[in-house]
């Protein structure tokens, strides 16, 4: 890979106990319709069904990398997810959501257009087990206005974790995730 132009995206997934959504989440994620991005998947203390479901998409797509180690944490897991991410921007998934097919082609514009702007997120929904909109569960308020986020900020985490699209170079000026 030396010489090779990195990615624009590096997708960064965390992956602990993560079986029984983890081929959606993947799927969702090869299904972009940005496809100029690394997919660096951190497996925490992995099973075996695990192992195999991970084995599978790393053989079938170059893009995919899996990284095994033993119990280390969500926070550990994202900062050596992160650090060995090469894009511009980094991009978050969990293994047990779906990003829709324009997720990243979407921020990855937004972010090129809006130079100031260091992490961005999206709405969410809640779905059930078949993908429909799960009409008894609804997502907390998503302030959407710069001041509102500052201020939403001070009392709780308003940005949907799993959707946050950010710079790289945010990340490395605020030395990684912290416990």
């Amino acid at each position: 890979m030396t010489g090779m132009r990195p990615p624009k995206v590096s997708v960064v997934m965390p992956v602990y106990k993560g079986d029984e959504y983890l081929s959606e989440a993947v799927d969702s994620i090869l299904n972009q319709t940005f496809t100029d991005f690394e997919f660096i998947i951190i497996c925490d203390d992995p099973t075996e069904k695990t192992r195999q479901i991970l084995d599978k998409y790393e053989q079938s797509d170059s893009r995919i990398k899996v990284y095994y180690q033993e119990r280390e944490g969500l926070v550990n897991s994202l900062n050596r997810g992160c650090s060995l991410a090469r894009g511009e921007y980094i991009a978050r998934m969990d293994a047990d959501d779906i990003s829709l097919p324009e997720r990243f082609e979407k921020q990855s514009k937004f972010l090129d257009s809006n130079q100031c702007v260091g992490v961005l997120g999206t709405d969410i929904r809640f779905i059930d087990c078949y993908g429909n909109p799960h009409p008894d569960v609804h997502p907390p308020y998503i302030p959407t206005e710069p001041n509102v986020i500052q201020w939403y900020l001070m009392f709780y985490c308003c940005i949907q974790h799993p959707t946050v699209m950010f710079r790289k170079s945010v990340y490395d000026q605020m030395g990684g995730y912290s416990n």
